[in-house]
């Protein structure tokens, strides 16, 4: 069995290029792989869920992904945008995130 690091870039690529695309059970078992070490920072926690964040968004903006993956992946988009908006805590961090919501809004599926 791989490490729990290398388990983890595997599923990100498997994602990322829609390598089962019939599986939504690999989404689900990165987000359970990919929480946070016992003290992770503030920063760290947004960098993690930021990564998560742009992931999903890549996978869905990429025309060469089946469109039920790409809906999948938008249906899974907001568990790391929420948690960013929670842990907003300055007026900067917050129109971060504002920010994110607005490219999210705008997304085409499936598109360059």
């Amino acid at each position: 069995m791989l490490p729990e690091f290398l388990q983890l870039e595997v599923l990100k690529r498997k994602i990322r290029y829609a390598e089962e695309p019939d599986n939504p059970a690999v989404l689900r078992h990165y987000f359970r792989l990919d929480t946070p070490p016992p003290k992770e920072t503030l920063l760290q926690r947004r960098l993690r869920l930021r990564a998560q964040y742009v992931l999903l968004y890549d996978t869905i903006k990429d025309a060469g992904n089946p469109p039920h993956w790409s809906q999948i992946c938008l249906d899974m988009i907001h568990r790391p945008l929420y948690e960013l908006r929670q842990l907003a805590n300055s007026r900067e961090s917050r129109e971060d995130v504002s920010l994110l919501f607005v490219q999210l809004r705008r997304i085409e599926l499936g598109t360059p």
